[in-house]
């Protein structure tokens, strides 16, 4: 039961509302609802709960509310007005159902095999086929078993003794009256749990009944073998060390109950053999004390509190859609602790994060990231590439102050590749001009501007890059992170983010501070991955699957444009990078090409906007 909260004289806590969507009755069983509760339980000081029974009749409802008083119930999942999350556990549900969710707050699908699924933000798959199923995590490490279990201490197998049997809270083929015939005819008399939503009728059994019982965790504890379908009381009985028999709903339910060790005979109606294998299983001491220990294994019940924390991540995550808040997000890609969604209308690519982790700390960009890291992907540290670094620095610093030259809206941008690794000696002509290079690394742009005579200022979120750069390099560079460094309003000429804004989770912010702190006319360049680039268009598997951690949107030139439009920048030159003719080559079966084919792929991949990576440079009007 949830426990009161606080005193009603102290200052409440404003906690986060979380709506759980489920299923109870019929074929649904119980058990989606009690994981519900379960969660509820383990989850009360950190959010607050209300649960909406969406599959289920009428009758169900009214039992669910009976067998569980204390719970905050709705009619439907308007009546719980505005909540923070929902939690959907359901098994099926249905794409119009999670599109409706989804209006309201972001979706945890738990257990879900049906279309529904592609479109929640985090996917939990409990049960132990994680091969078949695309989610974020697997396992029977996130069963949610009621917390109240670990309160018992489990008894040894030779203090146990008696038959028990539970098939769950509706029991829908009634397979207590089926299998209490049968051991009735082996000479055993059970013990017989029946759930709230019982609705069968035990006539002419030989046994005892118990109805609802508020021990039922002690008398799965205290029996010698629990005789259940695949379920949450199986787990239960895996915690509790007690033997456990199987004959389940479903030929569904006896699959994954085959990857168990638990003893399994079968489902319903599995034959006139069934009574030579329940005695044999019965009498089999052996086998049984091996299944217990194999079994044990299966759960440390810790697994509600794993899904309660996936919940409280789930709830702090910022990046929940695309740049235009289109709100038509779909799953394209899971892994643990994040998903990659893709807007329905727009394309773009959002990191929706759940894994609790706040990239951009020291220990993601710290020293090993610009020596070991940088050397494992490139074949040498950031200081060792100082070179190469210096060349596209070169290149982009030509062409801001090309543009700051420029009166024509669409300047030209000096040539991508080239370049030499010298400016003229003759300085940039446009005194006291101020560059405010974000996510600076270890300042190697910004000693070029400093060379051209440009004032400029560092900003960096790794402790390791932003010493090294005033130290060896004497630059004015700020540990932190753009969002955290105060600012004077129009104080810049020049902003620059190389590949840096995609790690931002609240970029909007970002381009709005942004725009605060330039000067009149001042201009902003961003080096960005391409969504629309080759690789993404032809291995978006490749693309998706090699997406780093650490970048919270995706976007195209196109998109990009728009995007800055709707925050006060004109676009002034676009250049198209990341152009490698060999990726496309070899994709369409061509090991080797032609430095005639090369120069004609480039020449596409410039016009059509191909490479897989782009530069952006805009002025703020």
């Amino acid at each position: 039961m949830v426990k009161p909260q606080g005193n009603p004289g102290a200052s409440a806590v404003i906690r986060p509302k979380v709506l759980f969507c489920t299923a109870a009755g019929g074929k649904y069983g119980m058990g989606h609802l009690r994981r519900c509760i379960s969660l509820i339980e383990e989850g009360h000081r950190v959010f607050e709960s209300s649960v909406c029974l969406v599959h289920g009749d009428k009758r169900s409802r009214v039992q669910a509310c009976d067998a569980f008083p204390g719970y905050t119930f709705v009619r439907d999942i308007a009546e719980a007005g505005n909540v923070d999350l929902i939690v959907s556990d359901m098994m099926e549900t249905g794409k119009k159902e999670i599109k409706e969710m989804m209006l309201r707050a972001p979706v945890i699908s738990i257990d879900d095999l049906s279309g529904g699924r592609k479109f929640s933000f985090v996917s939990v798959y409990p049960l132990p086929n994680e091969m078949d199923v695309s989610g974020n995590v697997y396992g029977p490490s996130y069963i949610a078993l009621d917390p109240g279990l670990k309160k018992l201490s489990p008894k040894s197998f030779d203090m146990k003794e008696g038959v028990l049997l539970s098939f769950g809270g509706t029991d829908p083929y009634n397979l207590s009256g089926y299998i209490s015939s049968v051991l009735n005819s082996l000479g055993i008399r059970p013990k017989i749990i029946r759930g709230p939503m019982f609705q069968h009728f035990l006539s002419n059994i030989n046994g005892e009944i118990v109805d609802n019982p508020d021990n039922i965790h002690e008398l799965i504890n205290s029996a010698r073998v629990l005789i259940t379908s695949f379920g949450l009381t199986m787990y239960e009985a895996f915690f509790l060390g007690t033997p456990v028999i199987l004959c389940n709903n479903s030929r569904y339910h006896s699959v994954l109950a085959g990857k168990t060790r638990a003893i399994n005979l079968g489902y319903r109606n599995a034959g006139s053999e069934l009574k030579d294998k329940l005695q044999g299983a019965i009498t089999d001491e052996e086998e049984l004390r091996k299944s217990t220990i194999e079994n044990r294994h299966h759960v440390d019940g810790k697994g509600a509190g794993r899904v309660v924390s996936i919940i409280e991540n789930t709830i702090k995550g910022m990046r929940r859609d695309c740049l235009f808040n289109h709100g038509k997000p779909r799953a394209c890609y899971r892994s643990m602790g994040y998903t990659i969604m893709r807007c329905g209308k727009c394309g773009d690519l959002f990191l929706f994060d759940f894994g609790g982790e706040e990239p951009g700390q020291s220990t993601t960009y710290g020293k090993d990231y610009f020596l070991t890291e940088y050397k494992n992907q490139y074949g040498k540290t950031y200081i060792e590439d100082k070179e190469n670094v210096v060349r596209l620095g070169i290149r982009r610093l030509r062409a801001i102050e090309h543009l700051m030259r420029s009166n024509a809206p669409e300047g030209k941008l000096p040539k991508a590749e080239g370049e030499e690794l010298e400016f003229p000696q003759a300085k940039f002509p446009q005194a006291n001009r101020k560059l405010l290079d974000a996510g600076c690394a270890l300042g190697f742009f910004l000693e070029i501007a400093e060379k051209r005579g440009w004032e400029t200022r560092g900003i960096e979120i790794s402790p390791f890059a932003s010493e090294w750069g005033r130290k060896n390099l004497y630059l004015d560079i700020v540990t932190g992170s753009f969002l955290g460094v105060d600012m004077e309003p129009e104080s810049f000429d020049v902003v620059t983010f190389f590949f840096v804004a995609e790690h931002f989770k609240e970029i909007e912010k970002v381009i709005e501070k942004t725009y605060n702190i330039l000067k009149k006319n001042g201009h902003i360049a961003l080096a960005l991955p391409h969504r629309g680039g080759i690789t993404y268009r032809m291995d978006r598997a490749k693309y998706l699957n090699e997406h780093p951690r650490d970048h919270y949107f995706d976007t195209s030139v196109r998109n990009l444009n728009k995007f800055l439009k709707l925050y006060g920048f004109k676009k002034r030159k676009i250049c198209i990078t990341g152009i490698h003719p060999e990726r496309f080559f070899r994709k369409i079966g061509l090991k080797k090409s032609f430095k005639v084919l090369n120069a004609v792929y480039t020449f596409f991949a410039k016009t059509f906007n191909l490479g897989d990576t782009f530069e952006y440079y805009g002025v703020k009007v």
